[in-house]
């Protein structure tokens, strides 16, 4: 299963300005091949076909460099089309987020709070009644604030990783993964292939991302005993790897939950790979595990 990489504007432009200036190039033949034939001497049924088969030649490049602009019209009408498109995604990728947080905060922090307020009305009943079990219901609702504190730094930290801004993006993900290795156990080997390169730092804060997303994935739902991350550095790209050793899933009905938008997780990293000219790919198999796959290209020197 992949996001498909999408043409890009630029791709498309030079095609029709190869298009143009070939066109442009071939009426300029014509010109000087009519200039040419000026001082030549032919009979006068040859010279009238030559003058007809220029004029014909002429009139036909002008047609098409008539219809490419035409056709370059559409294609800006196209690309706003599109850019518009883009911008209600990423709109939309901001609104997942927020209903992820949402449900996180929702299903931590603040099933723990109710926990809480339930806990201190026993209190309140207790000492009312001075019974003993007071301090015990006391103890509880220390490590219920200590534990909600807990996951409420962990949600700041995964949120904004301050170490992805200060040390770049190899040391800031090392950094990441040995946080998460020490607060839950997890397993994550890391490596990086090739000459570590220097990235925007728009494009590593969406590589990032995407590797954070893939890892969370496998940690919270594929049961993994070990995860590895594999960064690669290539002339004209840079890649990762997120593979576990999991129960697996049938990539058709992710597939499907992703035509349909519900697997935000999927969508967002699809978003962000399609944003840069990139694009990802699982492969998964029941009871084998899963891998994800990024691929982005290099930005090309202005």
């Amino acid at each position: 299963m992949a996001c498909r990489r999408p043409i890009t504007a630029e791709v498309v432009a030079d095609a029709f300005n190869q298009s143009l200036t070939a066109i442009k190039t071939m009426a300029e033949q014509v010109d000087e091949l009519h200039s040419t034939l000026q001082g030549v001497r032919l009979e006068p049924q040859t010279a009238q076909h030559v003058q007809n088969s220029l004029a014909k030649a002429l009139e036909l490049t002008e047609e098409l460099s008539e219809g490419i602009d035409r056709s370059l019209v559409s294609v800006e009408r196209l690309f706003n089309k599109a850019r518009s498109h883009i911008r209600d995604r990423i709109i939309q990728a901001q609104e997942d987020e927020r209903h992820q947080l949402a449900r996180d905060i929702h299903d931590g922090p603040a099933q723990a709070m109710a926990n809480l307020v339930m806990r201190m009305e026993i209190c309140e009943r207790l000492l009312a009644a001075n019974r003993p079990e007071v301090m015990q219901e006391l103890r509880q609702i220390k490590m219920l604030v200590k534990e909600s504190l807990r996951e409420v730094r962990h949600i700041i930290f995964d949120l904004h990783f301050t170490a992805l801004d200060t040390l770049g993006l190899v040391p800031g993900l090392q950094r990441y993964f040995e946080n998460v290795q020490e607060r839950e156990g997890d397993i994550i080997r890391f490596r990086v292939k090739g000459t570590v390169q220097e990235l925007p730092q728009t494009m590593s804060v969406a590589l990032f991302r995407m590797i954070q997303e893939a890892v969370t994935n496998a940690r919270k739902h594929a049961q993994a005993s070990e995860i590895q991350v594999e960064l690669g550095f290539g002339d004209d790209h840079v890649s990762a790897s997120i593979k576990d050793d999991g129960i697996g899933f049938d990539v058709h009905l992710v597939e499907e939950a992703r035509a349909q938008s519900q697997s935000f997780g999927l969508v967002g990293m699809c978003e962000r790979a399609a944003l840069l000219g990139g694009e990802v790919s699982v492969e998964s198999q029941l009871n084998v595990g899963t891998t994800v796959k990024i691929h982005l290209p290099m930005p090309r020197e202005e």
